[in-house]
Formats: C-alpha cells, structure tokens, sequence
C-alpha cells in the first residue's frame, strides 16, 4: 500500500466530505496483493477502498444515543497499534516477525 489516506489533505483542500469521489484513491496509491493461491504466485494491484472517517464517528453517535453495536472496538484499535509496532520492530531487526492474534 502507498500514501496516506487522501481524505485528509482533501480536508485541508477545502473540499466537503460528501460525494462518490470522497475518500476515493488515485490508482497509483493503490495496493500490491503478492500472495500464493493454489501454488500459483499472484502479485497484481490491488484497489483501496473508499475511506469515510464520517461513518467512524456516525456509528459512536449511532451506538450511544439508539444501541447500535460499534463497528469497531477499542479491541480493534488496540490490535491496530501492536500490529503497527510489530511492523516497525520488523523493520528495525531487518526480520520477519510472528502475528499472534
């Protein structure tokens, strides 16, 4: 995956989150899935899909004021955060390191 989320510069662009193009990537920010299916190598791009930081914070209001259950969890956030420091003592040790989920 290349780049950042575009929904921020296009915040800081002055453009209103709203619209199909909201939180659409350029292709070439687009991801590299190298896998192996069936014994076949597989290494093609891989489109990002669209960001909406707004459905973030309408499921929190969604949650709090009717029930709704969170979409995501401070669990999630949390797997997020180690899975980010594992990747950077990854590359610090120049070595592959275990996911334990």
């Amino acid at each position: 995956k290349y780049g950042e989320d575009p929904q921020e510069e296009m915040l800081k662009a002055g453009h209103v989150p709203v619209g199909e193009a909201w939180g659409q990537e350029k292709a070439e920010y687009h991801g590299l899935l190298h896998t192996e299916i069936n014994q076949q190598v597989v290494r093609t791009t891989y489109p990002t899909l669209k960001g909406d930081y707004g459905d973030y914070y309408r499921n929190i209001y969604n949650s709090i004021r009717n029930g709704a259950p969170l979409k995501e969890t401070a669990e999630d956030g949390y797997k997020v955060i180690k899975l980010i420091e594992l990747a950077f003592e990854s590359s610090r040790l120049r070595q592959q390191l275990a996911v334990n989920a």
